[in-house]
C-alpha cells in the first residue's frame, strides 16, 4: 500500500479537528476563492478539474471522515450534485450533471502540490471563520523608545503593557501525523499553531527529520501578526531567544507551560523558590473517566533577570484519586514561566475558554528530576492529610 502524501496530513490535521466553528454552505465560495490561488502543479494541458475544487471536496471528504485518498475519491463519487456544485466540481454539459474526480486524480494532484500552500489557504480561511483574520494581517510598525534590541523594557513600558489586554491565545505545538509517510518511510511531523478558543490550526509546518520544532518557530509565526496575543509552548520551546524573539520581534507574551532538564539552571532558580509557602492562588476539581483530578496553580513574580522579560513563575500541580475511595493514584507538578502580568494573565482578560495553565504539559515519573519528586512527595504528603480514613 503506497504511503499517503503530505498534503493529506496537512488537509486531516488542519481541517479535522474537534471545534465547534459553524461553516456555513455559503462559506464555500471563500474557501475555493483561497484555494484557487495554490498554485496547479499540473501542465495546463489536459486539465478537467480545476486544482481548487479537487483540493476543496478532499476537504470535505476529510471533514466527513475520510482517512485515506482512496476513502476521498470513493466519498466524492457518492456526493450529491448541489455538494459538489459547492465545491466547485467540473460540470458535464454532455451528461448535464457535476462529475467527480477519479482516486487516481486525487491522489497526483494532493501528492504534487504545494502542502505549504494549501496550509496556508485554509489556514486564512479557519482564522476568517473563527474571527481571527487578523493574524493575517500585516503588523503594525513601532519604534522602542528609550529601549534597543534585547534590552528589557523600561518601567514606563511594562506599565504601559499590564494596561494592554490580551487579543487571542495561541497554542504552538508537534505531532506525528497518523497514516501519512515521507518518500523515505518516515513519520510525517506536523508544527501548528493552533487558537484556544477555537480550536483551530491557523499555521502549520512539516518538519523534516534533519531538523526540529525549535528552528522551526520562526518559519511558522513569522507570517502572522501576534501583536498583543499569548503564545503557549511547552518545555522544548523554553529558549531565552524564543523568548525574545516573542517579545520584541512579534510584540506578543509568552507563556512556557513547562520548565524541565532542557534548560537546567532556570529549572533548578524555578524549583528553589518557596512553594510551600506560597498560598494556593487557583483550584479545580474535575470528575470523569473514571477518576477524580484536582489541579491547583501557585503563582509567584519571577525573580529579577531568571529569564528574559520574565514576570511572573507558576507551580501547577494535579492529583489524580479513584472516584469511590478517594485513594491517590498519581500526582504531578510542572514549574512554568510567563511574561505575562497578573493583570494580563488574570481570567477576567482572557477571551473566553483562552484560560491556560498548562496541566497538559508536565513532569511525571522517570520524567522527573529529584527537585521536582520533592516538590510532588510534599503535594502527596499534604493530600494525604486529607484522605478519609
Amino acid at each position: 500500500m503506497p504511503a499517503q502524501c503530505a498534503t493529506y496530513a496537512v488537509l486531516s490535521s488542519t481541517v479535522a479537528t474537534e471545534t465547534d466553528l459553524h461553516v456555513e454552505a455559503g462559506d464555500c465560495s471563500r474557501l475555493l476563492e483561497l484555494l484557487s490561488l495554490v498554485p496547479d502543479p499540473r501542465c495546463a494541458r489536459g486539465i478537467r478539474h480545476s486544482v481548487a475544487g479537487l483540493l476543496a471536496v478532499a476537504t470535505a471528504a476529510v471533514l466527513a471522515g475520510a482517512n485515506s485518498v482512496l476513502a476521498i475519491g470513493e466519498w466524492a463519487g457518492e456526493a450529491p450534485q448541489g455538494v459538489l456544485a459547492g465545491l466547485g466540481a467540473r460540470f458535464s454539459h454532455g451528461r448535464s450533471r457535476f462529475i467527480a474526480a477519479h482516486t487516481d486524480t486525487f491522489r497526483r494532484v494532493l501528492r504534487a502540490v504545494n502542502a505549504a500552500a494549501v496550509d496556508t489557504a485554509i489556514g486564512l480561511f479557519l482564522a476568517e471563520r473563527a474571527e481571527a483574520a487578523d493574524l493575517f494581517g500585516e503588523p503594525e510598525r513601532v519604534e522602542a523608545e528609550g529601549a534597543g534590541i534585547g534590552e528589557q523594557p523600561g518601567a514606563e513600558q511594562v506599565e504601559e503593557a499590564d494596561e494592554q489586554p490580551v487579543v487571542g491565545a495561541l497554542a504552538v505545538d508537534g505531532k506525528a501525523a497518523r497514516g501519512a509517510r515521507q518518500p523515505d518511510g518516515r513519520a510525517v511531523h506536523l508544527f501548528s499553531a493552533m487558537l484556544h478558543r477555537a480550536s483551530v490550526v491557523v499555521a502549520q509546518r512539516d518538519v523534516h527529520h534533519k531538523t526540529n520544532e525549535i528552528t522551526q518557530l520562526k518559519p511558522l509565526l513569522d507570517p502572522l501578526n501576534l501583536r498583543g496575543w499569548a503564545v503557549t509552548l511547552d518545555a522544548l520551546h523554553a529558549q531565552r531567544e524564543t523568548a525574545r524573539y516573542l517579545v520584541e520581534d512579534k510584540h506578543a507574551s509568552y507563556v512556557f507551560t513547562a520548565v524541565k532538564d532542557n534548560q537546567p539552571t532556570l529549572f533548578t532558580q524555578l524549583d528553589a523558590l518557596p512553594w510551600q509557602q506560597t498560598p494556593i492562588g487557583y483550584r479545580s476539581e474535575d470528575r470523569g473517566h473514571g477518576r477524580l483530578e484536582r489541579r491547583t496553580i501557585r503563582v509567584l513574580p519571577a525573580p529579577e533577570g531568571i529569564f528574559p522579560y520574565a514576570r511572573q513563575a507558576f507551580l501547577v500541580e494535579r492529583y489524580v484519586y479513584h472516584p469511590h475511595d478517594g485513594r491517590l493514584v498519581s500526582a504531578a507538578a510542572a514549574l512554568s514561566i510567563t511574561c505575562l502580568s497578573a493583570k494580563q494573565a488574570g481570567r477576567a482578560s482572557w477571551p473566553a475558554s483562552c484560560e491556560t495553565t498548562g496541566e497538559s504539559s508536565h513532569c511525571t515519573g522517570s520524567e522527573t528530576s529529584p527537585s521536582t519528586r520533592t516538590v510532588i512527595s510534599c503535594a502527596k504528603a499534604r493530600v494525604r492529610k486529607c484522605l478519609p480514613g
